[in-house]
């Protein structure tokens, strides 16, 4: 094959590509803290650099340290001597050319762009801006406080301003000149500082720089002139322009008129690309609106890149400039019609690059592979649904240059089921043990539940939480068991365990079974007409699910009777109810926390802030109120208390501060598996009468002789019932995604795993996965779970223990497995023994949503009906 990608060119200023095939920019934001490059950055650009590209394109780099366009981004920062920056600079340049593939430098200033945090500007010093105008969320209070809180009001750039940022342009591509890079690219595009000056819409001065479509350029041209004669005549000048913002003609004229003075100032390549952060086209397509669906024309699509049309016009105007488009490309044969037809001469790759670094040495330009197969498989993120229910259409965009991370999409992909983003990975890849999804950030997803044993049990601690993810958890649920890492964790695993081995749970049967039946008194009185929701049999199971199972932790925990069912206005069941309401307003507040960090967002004036602290405060002080009850209550009788708090103070090993951690932790995950699985399982059993009749029928004939340990023998011997428990614990893991990251090399498997590494784990895709379940894995079907001698098994027909996963395996398993196995048992059988139920919402309403647990989205309302015969245990 005679491949027009693979073909070299030579640029004006000499430098020759080797090929017609760019790995686009992407923000790595990989930078020190002083801005300079890290050292993580190797890995990256080391594999690029070998993967056959004919350009490189660096990430982001700001021109100035105090506006960031996201935290980590390498920067120019004045006060880092000289020497040093140099010589990280150097590294990096050699790392990145070291096979011979041209390397350029994109440098950016984001303007207005510039989130709090970002950058090492005060905290109320504002952004800059050619003209005080604020980002466009859209309408609403919720847009307008993302706006206020991350980015606010820009600060109308002065004259000085302006001379100073041209200044910085300068010195930062003089940098790269001298560091060994071939070039830079002047970013221009996705709303960033340049844009902003290019458009009419956020550009209302009346000077030099404003006004006509001219005076807009002109600080562009003046830098693209100023940088030349800084660099060498050999050193690559380019520049990147935006698509999505010349919609109308008045605009697109003015477009063109703007890129024919840039391209006769003297660059080398222009790049057509899209999309700003209030029009998000590089994350969601041509028509920009990241709260509609997005749609292009049939010649773009033909042509498979979202912005090709636009350049066409632009090679219209500047016939002999080479024109770069980046977006939307997604076969061998789409980039050789683009280019056999003249729209372009390079072909830029992002997404396709993040995924697969010698995607060009290994797929397009290898001509063993046919053009039917030169295929690359990215899928496209829509925003989610709390996206478009507030009309953010920026949220999302932040993203628009980065490699999309599976993690983000499986939060972001709410319109599908929780996993459906990587059941669709494995069909891209069949016969993958392990996917890299982001080479930059080294994203890999085990798709091979054998390596799960390395993970989980071999290695296990050679992984921790990601740090962010680890503080916003470690907030609200304390350091404890799920927070912790390596030896405090080993540690506090150890004195842990004994409460929750096998003889301590069948001791605790009769107490859960006591809180079943005062549960289902609770809701006998509410068909009575004298509950919370008085004359009415529809509850919400979320809401009464979450009340016993507090209760149940309360007496196994604290050895202390809390009553949340009868009283619900206790103050820890009222503080818990606060926190874990679902709120648009505390979902951003989370989302925020997990990308900047906590320091920064409680710096911020937002109200949450205060929320949150009130709450932790409240939380901390009941716990300590009731170690300090418990502490006494030992001293008077130490041999009568079997609770887990009393087991750790007879330790002696813990600290009163300590110990709250651990309550924190073991209230909140105590009973969140049990919550929201009884919520599950009633629906199940709702959609599916037949099998709630049968296993209803199963608990009547099983009644034990005595409420002792009998009990446990009896509901454990249950086939159905274990069956139906299983069978929801499989198809509603509460934990959707599990991500570790490698704290060392390490391996999985064969496969060598970096410091630093990032794994994600899908239990949802895993328990549903038809390879390892079967053709009718997401269908309920409890009998899976009960062998041909009719009983109960543990392994649901499934050939391996990693092909169920919902309590994790090894040292970082659910500690609570057991515990919560027992509670669904009790408090099913009482539901069972008591009513008959039926779903009493429209089922397209049942919807599994959630970042860090899933749970019903809508509530989970049911309507009882009390049994006539009402069988007594």
């Amino acid at each position: 094959m005679d491949l027009r990608i693979a073909k070299p060119l030579t640029l004006k200023c000499g430098l020759t590509l080797p090929n017609r095939l760019v790995k686009a920019a992407m923000a790595e934001c990989m930078g020190e803290a002083n801005g300079t490059p890290s050292p993580r950055l190797q890995r990256p650009y080391g594999e690029w650099s070998q993967g056959g590209w004919g350009m490189l394109i660096t990430g982001n780099v700001q021109v100035d340290m105090k506006y960031l366009g996201s935290p980590g981004d390498v920067a120019l920062d004045a006060n880092v001597d000289s020497k040093q920056a140099l010589q990280k600079w150097t590294s990096w340049a050699s790392t990145c050319q070291r096979h011979g593939t041209p390397t350029v430098v994109q440098i950016n200033h984001p303007g207005r762009q510039s989130p709090t945090g970002a950058g090492n500007r005060g905290l109320f010093e504002k952004n800059i801006a050619p003209s005080a105008i604020a980002l466009n969320f859209g309408p609403g209070f919720i847009p307008r406080l993302i706006n206020s809180l991350v980015f606010g009001t820009p600060k109308a750039m002065s004259i000085g301003d302006i001379h100073d940022v041209i200044d910085r342009f300068v010195r930062t591509a003089r940098l790269a000149a001298e560091a060994g890079f071939s070039g830079v690219e002047i970013h221009a595009a996705h709303g960033y500082l340049l844009a902003q000056f290019l458009s009419a819409k956020s550009n209302q001065r009346t000077d030099d720089y404003g006004g006509s479509p001219a005076a807009r350029a002109k600080i562009v041209i003046e830098i693209i002139k100023a940088v030349r004669a800084a660099v060498p005549k050999s050193f690559c000048v380019g520049v990147k322009l935006n698509s999505a913002d010349h919609q109308s003609p008045e605009e697109f004229q003015s477009c063109l008129e703007q890129t024919a003075l840039i391209a006769a100032a003297g660059i080398d390549f222009l790049e057509i690309s899209g999309g700003t952060y209030e029009n998000p086209t590089m994350s969601f397509g041509v028509n920009a609106d990241a709260t509609k669906p997005a749609s292009t024309k049939a010649s773009t699509k033909a042509r498979e890149a979202f912005f090709l049309e636009f350049a066409e016009a632009i090679r219209q105007k500047v016939l002999d400039l080479p024109l770069i488009v980046t977006g939307g490309f997604r076969s061998r044969h789409g980039m050789e019609t683009a280019l056999e037809q003249n729209a372009c001469d390079l072909i830029g790759l992002g997404r396709p690059a993040a995924m697969n670094p010698a995607i060009p040495k290994a797929l397009l330009l290898n001509q063993e592979v046919a053009n039917s197969d030169a295929t690359i498989a990215v899928h496209r993120v829509p925003p989610s649904w709390w996206v478009k229910k507030i009309g953010v259409k920026a949220l999302g965009a932040g993203t628009e240059n980065t490699a999309v991370t599976f993690m983000a999409k499986s939060l972001l992909k709410a319109d599908d089921e929780p996993g459906k983003v990587f059941s669709d990975l494995l069909e891209a890849y069949p016969g993958s043990d392990l996917v890299l999804v982001d080479a930059i950030q080294n994203h890999l997803v085990i798709a091979d539940p054998s390596l799960l044993a390395d993970l989980l049990v071999h290695n296990a601690y050679d992984f921790i939480k990601r740090p962010r993810i680890a503080e916003v958890l470690t907030e609200f649920i304390g350091l404890g068991l799920v927070t912790l890492e390596g030896d405090a964790h080993k540690f506090l695993r150890k004195n842990t365990l004994p409460a929750f081995n096998f003889r301590s749970i069948k001791g605790m049967y009769p107490m859960m079974w006591r809180k079943s039946n005062r549960f289902i008194a609770s809701l006998k009185s509410q068909l009575a007409g004298k509950g919370l929701e008085r004359d009415t049999k529809l509850i919400d199971m979320n809401i009464w699910a979450s009340k016993v199972t507090l209760d149940i932790i309360g007496i196994a925990g604290l050895g202390r009777e809390l009553n949340t069912i009868e009283d619900f206005n206790n103050p820890l069941a009222k503080a818990y109810d606060e926190l874990t309401e679902v709120t648009l307003e505390k979902g951003l507040y989370m989302l925020l926390s997990m990308l900047f960090g906590l320091k920064t967002i409680r710096l911020l004036p937002w109200r949450m802030n205060g929320v949150f602290k009130r709450l932790r405060t409240s939380l901390v002080s009941i716990c300590e109120s009731m170690i300090t009850d418990k502490r006494e209550a030992i001293r008077q009788d130490a041999d009568h208390h079997p609770d887990i708090l009393s087991l750790l103070i007879k330790t002696d090993n813990f600290t009163d501060t300590e110990l709250a951690d651990q309550l924190l932790t073991f209230l909140a995950a105590g009973h969140e598996t049990t919550s929201s699985s009884l919520s599950w399982a009633s629906y199940l059993l709702a959609k599916h009468p037949h099998i709630q009749e049968a296993v209803r029928r199963e608990v009547q004939q099983g009644s034990p002789d005595s409420l002792n340990e009998d009990l446990a023998s009896t509901l454990e011997r249950m086939p159905l019932l274990n069956g139906v428990i299983n069978e929801t614990l499989r198809l509603y893991p509460t934990v959707p995604l599990t991500i570790r990251q490698a704290r060392c090399d390490t391996t999985l498997g064969n496969h060598r795993i970096p410091s630093g590494s990032s794994i994600l784990v899908s239990p949802w895709m895993i328990n549903r996965s038809p390879k390892f379940w079967g053709d009718d894995s997401t269908e309920f079907r409890p009998a899976r779970w009960i062998s041909e001698d009719g009983k109960p098994n543990q392994t649901g027909g499934a050939s391996s223990n990693y092909h169920f996963i919902t309590f994790l395996h090894g040292p970082r398993s659910c500690i609570g497995q057991g515990f919560a196995r027992a509670e669904l048992r009790c408090l099913l059988a009482a539901l069972l023994l008591s009513f008959k139920w039926e779903l009493a919402m429209p089922e397209a309403d049942v919807v599994a949503r959630g970042a860090v647990t899933i749970k019903p989205a809508n509530g989970m309302h049911i309507q009882l009906e009390l049994l006539e015969s009402d069988y007594k245990w």
